[in-house]
């Protein structure tokens, strides 16, 4: 299928279309007119920022129900809006997060994973490419979801090769 194609079944949804629209947009970040997924990021990161620090079972717990969550909501929204189409930005979520993953809560830290990710869920480098051509809400979620875990390699090994970016 070609990304933002329509699906059979298209614009019906077995969930309430806001629900599904707002889970799958991020809280609607996936309208943004210009590269959603860039914006969802950014806002998902300065949303974190936020956040109380996690212990490693919050991360784990956090980011499988994220995953699971987004891979439903994914598929449902490709009832909406076709297969992969640009405002579906919950797989960027995850994606993003995962790339930060139980690493040092600072600023060079969300930067670089930021652009790391960005870089790699762009660039798809193999499997990520392949992933995106499953079926549904796996297709949606899985080059996303294997980005970010290049990210977390490639973001901790410059912190163990560059300490001061985990340093605050």
């Amino acid at each position: 299928m070609v990304k933002g194609s329509p699906v059979p079944g298209a614009g019906r949804t077995s969930l309430p279309p806001f629900l599904v629209r707002f889970v799958a947009t991020f809280g609607f970040t996936g309208m943004f007119p210009i590269a959603p997924a860039t914006f969802a990021s950014a806002v998902t990161l300065g949303l974190f920022w936020f956040a109380p620090p996690l212990p490693l079972v919050g991360w784990i717990v956090m980011l499988v129900l994220l995953t699971v969550i987004g891979t439903y909501f994914a598929h449902q929204a490709e009832q909406l809006y076709g297969h992969d189409a640009s405002p579906i930005v919950i797989d960027e979520v995850v994606g993003v997060l995962l790339t930060i993953a139980m690493l040092p809560h600072t600023l060079g830290v969300y930067l670089i994973g930021f652009f790391l990710f960005r870089v790699l869920d762009v660039v798809k480098p193999p499997p990520a490419y392949q992933f995106q051509s499953l079926r549904g809400g796996f297709g949606v979620m899985a080059d996303d979801v294997m980005a970010g875990i290049y990210g977390q390699i490639l973001l901790r090994l410059a912190v163990h090769f560059w300490p001061a970016i985990g340093r605050g």
